[in-house]
This record gives structure tokens, sequence and C-alpha cells, in this order.
């Protein structure tokens, strides 16, 4: 009932994280206010006048204008497309964290006026060890090594946007440290992305901030695939420590969606027995994050998952729908399959809270448009077994859809 009464107060066309969230992605120049539009370019020129620009962009600005004046922008097609088939969209469960007051606030500033998150996502480059299937080398440079060396066929994830390697000065960063001292004491979540964290020098940086800089109102999350080897995943958990009592929370959020072999398949460089006890590692000093990238990989054996890290300690669980590459969409299954998807949601509704509920509705809801997207599907399998020395049939035998094209 209150997420209605949240849409029917937002309209058809607003969403406040447009205003107060913000992912900025330092290695590549790019953000966006969520993840489901696509991250658009921060120009040099606006960020050499105005720091403030890595968030603030002019394209951003003219996005606002278009919610503020009743539009509904393309680039937040996800969330429409949920609600016309009669689900919540996520702009409705994100402006319901911003609550009335920062929504009051945001109606009464103009469209072009600056505005200071109190959400700040940030990648500092894209060197990461595990190369994901559903990934690509804008967030790991294990892809974007393999990419550099041979493409995948129809261009599967090309390169569209060069890094600027970690080793290298860059005007993105710079444009950061002027940036996040005058936002800092306002953010109520920071979150450090990559590729993975615990690689990056930044990442020790922005610790070292927050020791000598305290905001107790602040919770920071740090994305880690903690399959980083122990002498970095050690140092890190040890130097996060330090910081406790500097901040309100400190979680620590890693991805998972398949049990066992499955998983190891789809994230490449996972050992899945070495992640399981990381997250033990982790739930005994912060609070743990699980996001679930679902995807047609996942149908079979994500209850299977979720029964193995439901008695975690301080475990979260965040449920999302891969969406692009498509192929890789749940949207793909045979159609009998979606059964299993509401069965996974009957052990969700026992075993985890309201939200996780929700939104894997919303990826139910995704997945029951179908896609007729197998053969391409069953062309990246191909390649990826040849390169990653994998084989699909073995670890997901069940699968018969797909490995009879193989």
């Amino acid at each position: 009932m209150l997420n209605r009464l949240i849409k029917q107060q937002l309209g058809p066309s607003m969403c406040t994280a447009k205003w107060t969230n913000s992912t900025i992605h330092l290695g590549i120049g790019r953000t966006h206010s969520c993840h489901h539009p696509h991250p658009h370019e921060i120009p040099l020129s606006e960020i050499n006048v105005d720091s403030s620009a890595l968030h603030n962009t002019q394209h951003k600005k003219q996005v606002r204008k278009q919610m503020l004046e009743g539009v509904c922008p393309s680039e937040c097609n996800y969330c429409w497309n949920i609600e016309n088939a009669g689900g919540i969209g996520d702009r409705v469960l994100m402006s319901r964290k911003d609550g009335l007051r920062e929504y009051l606030k945001i109606k009464n500033t103009s469209w072009d006026s600056n505005y200071d998150p109190t959400y700040l996502e940030i990648s500092f480059s894209n060197v990461c060890n595990f190369a994901c299937a559903y990934c690509g080398p804008e967030y790991s440079s294990k892809w974007h090594s393999e990419i550099k060396q041979k493409s995948y066929p129809n261009n599967y994830n090309g390169i569209h946007v060069e890094q600027i390697p970690d080793r290298e000065q860059n005007p993105y960063i710079d444009a950061f440290w002027k940036y996040f001292p005058t936002v800092y004491k306002n953010l109520r979540v920071l979150r450090i992305t990559g590729g993975e964290p615990f690689m990056s020098r930044h990442t020790e940086d922005l610790i070292n901030f927050i020791k000598y800089n305290p905001n107790k109102k602040l919770t920071l999350i740090i994305n880690s695939n903690l399959g980083v080897p122990a002498v970095l995943f050690d140092k890190h958990i040890q130097l996060l420590k330090t910081i406790k009592e500097c901040v309100k929370k400190i979680e620590i959020a890693t991805s998972g969606e398949g049990y066992k072999e499955k998983a190891e398949y789809v994230r490449d460089g996972l050992v899945y027995d070495y992640w399981r006890n990381n997250c033990d590692i982790v739930a005994q000093h912060f609070y743990l994050n699980i996001m679930c990238a679902y995807n047609i990989f996942s149908v079979t054996s994500f209850e299977h998952f979720l029964s193995d890290i439901k008695n975690i300690k301080n475990v979260k669980v965040s449920i999302s729908a891969v969406r692009d590459p498509s192929f890789m969409s749940a949207s793909v299954m045979p159609s009998g399959w979606i059964n299993n998807m509401y069965e996974q949601l009957e052990f969700i509704k026992k075993h985890f809270s309201h939200e996780t509920q929700e939104r894997f509705k919303q990826v139910i809801a995704h997945a029951s448009v179908k896609t007729n997207k197998t053969a391409e599907l069953v062309s990246f399998i191909k390649e990826y077994d040849k390169r990653r020395n994998k084989n699909f049939a073995e670890v997901f035998p069940e699968y018969k859809f797909i490995i009879q094209q193989l």
C-alpha cells in the first residue's frame, strides 16, 4: 500500500534518484543515477569548469527537466515497463528511501541547478581478477585483455570506451578528489565498486580519508567479489576494522546467484568454497549484502544457493535481473521453467525480507516476457567454453534446449 501511495505522489515520470543518486565510473568518465540506464559521458569540458559535473552533467539535467515536466525519459524504460505490467518499479523503491522531505526539496529546485547526492557510488578502475560471463571490458580488466587479443562473434563485449589505465594520471579521479570533500558530510551512503576495489590503490586512500574525517551518518559499502588473494582480503578487512567507529555502518556487498560449479562457470575466477568462507568472515565484523544478478544460468540452482546463504549472520539479499546481454536474461528460458522461479519466490517468502520478495517479483515479471535469443546464447557458450576451458554440458546437463544445439 505504501509503495502505491509513493507512486501516486511521484506521478507518472518522477524518480528522485536522478538527483540524489550518483554512480561515477572514473576509469571511463561515465555516470548514471541507477543501473538501469546505460552510463553517459562526463565531458571533460564540464568538469574542468566545475568538478560537480561528475554528477550534475548537462545530460542528466535535461533528463531531470523531462521528469519535472511529466515526461517519462526513454532511458528509464525499465521502470515504466515494470509498472505497465502491474508491478512496482525501482523508481518507487529508490524514491521511498529518499523520503518526502527530499522529494519536496527537489520539486522546489530548478532543473538546471546542481544537486548534491546523498548516495554516491564510485568506480576507480576496471582492475579485476574475475571475468564473469555477464560482465564486460568496462568493468573487468581480464575481459578487457581478452577482447583486446580477439573479439567474440558478433562483436559481443566490444570495447566501446577505452579505460584510462590505473597507473596513469586520470583527470576524472583528479576531479573526484576536488568534488568528494564538498559533498562528503551530506552523504548517507558511499559505495566503492570496480572492477575489484580490493585491488585498487585508491580504495585505501578513501578508507584513510574516512579515518581522519569521521561521518557518523555514513553507510560505507564496498562491492567485492571476495575472491582476491588472502593477503589482499585480510589487509582490507583489517583496514576497515580501523574505521568502524568513524561511520554509521560498514557493509560488504558481494555477488552470487548460482551454486557451486554452476556459479564458478558463470563467475569465471570464482572458487565457490573460498568465496563462501569469506562471506562468513565478513559477516563476523560487518554487514553482508549478497547481490544476485539473476540470469539464464541461475534458474535451476538458485534455490540451492539461497539455502546455502540464508543463515549467514547479518546477511541481506538483493536480487535484480540481468538484462544486458539480453541473451543471458532469464527470459530466454523455456516457458515451463517459470515454475522454478515461482517455487524460488515461495522459498524467499519464508526466509528473506519483504524487499527481497518485491525485487524478485520484478525479476519474474521481466523473465515472463519471452525473448528469442537462444541462438545468440548458444553462440556465446561455444566461444566461452573454448576460451575459458569450460564444459557447459557437464555443468548444466538439465539445459537440454541449449545442449542439443552445441
